[in-house]
């Protein structure tokens, strides 16, 4: 009788033994499941800490080629991108203060050109006319809306023509 006590007792402390390994095995479940989770919030929070800032800064090269020059970025951070985002918001600074001095420039060039007495046509590199003051136009008797943008020869050929009707006359050549 007491062996058959003791073998019965020995069988329950199995059955107890298999309830002690599932709970470790849930408990060791859970703490894993919770890791994993704290992992992959970790994650997200440092892509985020990325992922934003340089999409502000795709958003802001946008703004900038439209030609907003005030768009600013406001991250800070030490690493590598808030490095990224001073000099973007750096680059837009120097480019608002170059176009500007650029407009001064402009202006000051067109006032000059408006009011002094010589002619004055300018071109590209293609031949096209940039620029004929108003005394050009009254020398060379056109008007800058005709000329303006097309290339020297073509806007000028009446010209050619009378220089050349001129030099003809001059010679006393028939016509």
């Amino acid at each position: 009788e007491a062996i058959r006590e003791g073998y019965s007792e020995y069988r329950s402390s199995f059955k107890t033994k298999e309830l002690l390994k599932v709970s470790y095995r849930l408990g060791f479940l859970a703490v894993m499941l919770t890791l994993l989770l704290a992992a992959i919030w970790v994650a997200l929070r440092v892509a985020a800490s990325i992922t934003v800032p340089i999409r502000r800064l795709a958003e802001g090269t946008v703004e900038v080629a439209r030609g907003n020059l005030d768009y600013r970025i406001e991250e800070q951070s030490g690493d590598e991108v808030g490095m990224l985002v001073e000099s973007f918001n750096g680059m837009t600074a120097d480019l608002k203060h170059s176009n500007e001095r650029l407009r001064r420039e402009i202006t000051n060039r067109e006032i000059i050109l408006t009011n002094i007495d010589a002619g004055v046509v300018s071109m590209d590199r293609g031949g096209r006319i940039t620029t004929i003051n108003p005394a050009a136009s009254r020398i060379l008797g056109v008007y800058a809306e005709d000329v303006m943008n097309k290339r020297y020869d073509e806007a000028f050929r009446f010209i050619d023509l009378m220089t050349e009707l001129s030099r003809t006359q001059l010679r006393g050549k028939p016509l």
